[in-house]
């Protein structure tokens, strides 16, 4: 008789900038996630819905209150294969959404409360099915080469934007296609932050020396 073995859970939060609001991505079985709610000053959690796809949790948003939550995800079946929308937490029910059709770039960032940068290209800006941009929404292209890219450039400028410092990049890859990890960075990338609290007394000692 073979042995059960319980699907891995993945936990990635994203806090909101203004507000003890955040949403945590939790993933697992790989194909499924679910959206939570997390008040920090209360320590409440509201789930949401589940997905039965992917969402890439490092191009995802929230707004500065966070009541809106930009997320980029992907079931790769049709009509859309994959798509970024706007939803309000706990929820994925999309306020808005745009189809992507592939794997390249998606996502974004909220630059203000209500306007948001969405990293697609200039085919993919239309929302699906005619749907109107709701009056209170602005949303423009992403910078450089919108559409393209993978979890960067969104990632690394959201952790930049929010006071993360880069310790650790790779400088080359350790590539092994025929092992469950086809490749890991070389060395690893690491970023840090100083607790808001205690900035000034161990900022140094968080540096490398």
């Amino acid at each position: 008789m073979m042995k059960r073995v319980d699907p891995s859970v993945r936990l990635y939060a994203i806090l909101a900038r203004r507000s003890p609001l955040a949403v945590i991505f939790r993933r697992g079985p790989s194909k499924q996630v679910l959206l939570i709610r997390w008040d920090t000053s209360t320590d409440k959690f509201e789930h949401g819905q589940w997905l039965k796809g992917r969402i890439y949790e490092r191009r995802c948003d929230l707004s500065l209150d966070g009541d809106l939550l930009l997320y980029f995800a992907a079931n790769y079946k049709n009509p859309y294969q994959s798509w970024s929308a706007v939803s309000r937490p706990p929820y994925l029910t999309a306020v808005i959404m745009c189809p992507k059709g592939d794997c390249w770039g998606g996502g974004g960032q909220f630059l203000s409360q209500r306007r948001l940068a969405l990293n697609h290209r200039d085919c993919e800006m239309e929302p699906a099915n005619g749907v109107r941009l709701p009056k209170w929404l602005r949303v423009e292209q992403y910078h450089g080469r919108p559409g393209w890219g993978e979890d960067d450039p969104i990632w690394s400028a959201r952790l930049r934007r929010d006071g993360w410092t880069a310790v650790s990049w790779p400088a080359k890859t350790k590539d092994d296609f025929g092992s469950r990890v086809l490749w890991e960075p070389d060395p690893p990338i690491k970023w840090q932050k100083p607790n808001p609290k205690w900035a000034k007394y161990c900022w140094k000692w968080l540096l490398p020396e």
